[in-house]
């Protein structure tokens, strides 16, 4: 299983090889120097760094991740040790956690090239399971804002 220092990793899937995993001062301050991220090459690490900086940067799916956090964040709990599925598009997803840690927020993020059905269904089950979830299947079929 791939591990990063930094982040959530018991919601990394043992198949994936490239994840990049940060611990934010909640509600979504992102701290350079707690972040990690850990690649099986260089072609996989530049994929997910295109992706979660977006084109252009500052546009991607970390930017994505801390505008929802900055407006929803309350939905969290800090004092519960739960997975949201908090971002996902169809190259990859983001999965965070506070850890009833009270104050942080662990995050793991990952592309989904890789990935067998049954994880990707896995993981669109999760997504579901959570009003944090519905909330943004509705907003991706551009319901409700």
């Amino acid at each position: 299983m791939t591990t990063v220092q930094f982040g959530y990793n018991r919601g990394i899937p043992e198949d994936v090889k490239t994840v990049w995993g940060a611990r934010l001062i909640a509600p979504c301050d992102l701290v350079h120097d707690r972040q990690d991220l850990v690649a099986e090459n260089d072609e996989a690490k530049s994929a997910l760094i295109a992706w979660l900086n977006g084109s252009p940067s500052g546009s991607g799916a970390i930017a994505k991740m801390r505008d929802w956090l900055r407006a929803n964040s309350w939905q969290i709990r800090g004092d519960r040790d739960q997975e949201h599925v908090l971002y996902e598009d169809d190259d990859g997803i983001i999965v965070v956690n506070t850890n009833a840690s009270y104050g942080y927020v662990y995050v793991a993020g990952w592309l989904k090239t890789g990935l067998s059905d049954s994880d990707r269904e896995q993981l669109r089950d999760i997504r579901r399971g959570t009003e944090i979830g519905r909330m943004h299947d509705e907003l991706a079929e551009g319901g409700a804002k």
